[in-house]
């Protein structure tokens, strides 16, 4: 049985697969490849999945649809058409965008926002109107597919990295997926960090104050606030804490 991980990038699905694997022993999947099959797996990859507790770099779905035990998927994409339950990372649009353009650079183009600060804004851009074949069909449209689904559990990001271990049992508890709790301790920020610095890279509510331009901001606004708004996430740059 699937159990969709689902999230716009950069909400939170990682973290979550890890706490899935140290609370409960789950070793999760991925719609997604990990690596080009072409090419050798780096160094850094394999750590993120030895973290992840993910052994294999591609999942087929249809085995995982056909296995008695809670399969647990993660995936970006908008949602098909199947009743499958999931559990949903929501995060601030804005942190999302700008972690996804600083994601964005340094898998695609191997560079980051300091040596190349255009680049950077025009992905962030992209990914701000939603056109980009990479962008997932845009972050408001994303979430509220995902979020319009029935049984479905919904994870704050914000609350996640506060108090992950209430946070993961809360949305399993509401899906009824009974999992024994092996109680492994949860490994702080810093360490996945220090881990994998390029995928852990701040792990911070509001960071996207330091990475995004005004007239972005603006145009983020335009496009995606009313779904900020709607989850209360909407606050003028000058009045936020």
């Amino acid at each position: 049985m699937i159990v969709w991980l689902a999230s716009y990038p950069r909400s939170g699905n990682t973290f979550t697969r890890i706490l899935l694997h140290r609370l409960y022993g789950v070793q999760t999947d991925s719609v997604h490849t990990v690596h080009d099959p072409k090419e050798e797996i780096r160094e850094d990859t394999i750590s993120l999945m030895h973290l992840i507790g993910q052994l294999n770099c591609s999942c087929q779905i249809s085995a995982l649809e056909a296995d008695a035990d809670w399969r647990f998927v993660k995936t970006h994409r908008l949602p098909a058409d199947d009743d499958y339950p999931g559990i949903v990372l929501v995060r601030d649009g804005r942190d999302a965008i700008v972690s996804h353009a600083h994601f964005i650079l340094r898998t695609e183009y191997d560079t980051d926002a300091q040596q190349q600060p255009r680049l950077f804004e025009e992905t962030l851009e992209q990914l701000i109107i939603g056109e980009a074949t990479y962008a997932f069909g845009g972050w408001s449209r994303n979430v509220r597919e995902w979020m319009s689904r029935k049984r479905t559990a919904i994870i704050r990001y914000e609350i996640l990295i506060v108090d992950p271990v209430c946070a993961i049992m809360q949305a399993l508890r509401c899906l009824k997926i009974p999992l024994p709790f092996v109680g492994n301790s949860v490994p702080p920020f810093e360490e996945l960090h220090k881990q994998v610095p390029w995928f852990f890279r701040k792990g911070k509510v509001g960071s996207w104050r330091d990475d995004m331009p005004h007239h972005l901001e603006e145009l983020l606004l335009e496009r995606h606030g009313a779904l900020l708004t709607a989850l209360g996430y909407a606050m003028p740059r000058e009045t936020a804490p």
